[in-house]
């Protein structure tokens, strides 16, 4: 429970800043928290609840579509831009390897077993591991864009 600065309670995720300014924070459906800013308590507690009903009826932004090819090719070119590019050429290469089995498939639909048993297909150690850590950084970088 927050606290004005006269020491009224506010209630849950208010609060009222030093500057006189109320702020509420709230936890929003990707389990990130949000903050508003306010200067009226009326104001902050209708604004929170507009955010809180916007942020539970708004639609993921995930697109249900993405193969993995095709995030490959986005993640290359955003996450990736300022490698140089024999790194790129490197990063290609050991995704072509896993390319045949993953590659068709959505993003929403990869789970461990498919994933191990691709990796399991590959020849030696070193193809598995090079090609296991790009695809453990597009996945990464996926999760982190909320697209999984």
């Amino acid at each position: 429970m927050g606290k004005s600065l006269n020491g009224k309670e506010l209630g849950k995720g208010l609060s009222q800043r030093k500057d006189g300014l109320d702020q509420a924070r709230f936890v929003n459906r990707f389990g990130k928290r949000q903050t508003i800013y306010a200067p009226k308590l009326n104001e902050l507690r209708s604004r929170l609840r507009e955010e809180q009903y916007r942020d539970e009826k708004e639609l993921n932004v995930i697109e249900t579509n993405t193969t993995l090819d095709e995030w490959f090719d986005i993640w290359m070119n955003t996450c990736k831009c300022n490698c140089r590019d024999s790194t790129k050429r490197t990063y290609t290469t050991y995704y072509n390897r896993i390319k045949p089995d993953l590659g068709w498939r959505k993003l929403t639909s990869l789970n461990l077993i498919i994933i191990q048993a691709a990796i399991n297909k590959l020849s030696t150690d070193k193809a598995r591991k090079d090609s296991k850590r790009v695809l453990v950084d597009m996945l990464d970088k996926a999760v982190n864009s909320d697209l999984l």
